[in-house]
């Protein structure tokens, strides 16, 4: 994997994803960035916040892992 991008509308904003940055874009507020700290952090990103479900396989878990050795 060389690079991971999402984005999600959401009541009032959206979400943007690039890679380990989470990004919460918030029309009233302006947007809050924060550096995901960990594959298991990024999976519950893309589950809850962009309502992607990732199969639970060991490949799934190395696919992530490889975003923090890039």
């Amino acid at each position: 994997m060389t690079g991971l991008i999402a984005a999600r509308p959401a009541p009032g904003g959206r979400y943007t994803l690039r890679n380990t940055e989470l990004a919460v874009h918030d029309t009233h507020a302006g947007t809050e960035r924060r550096k995901l700290e960990n594959p298991a952090a990024l999976r519950a990103v893309l589950e809850d916040h962009f309502q992607l479900r990732l199969p639970d396989e060991p490949r799934m878990h190395e696919r992530l892992e490889q975003l923090w050795a890039a």
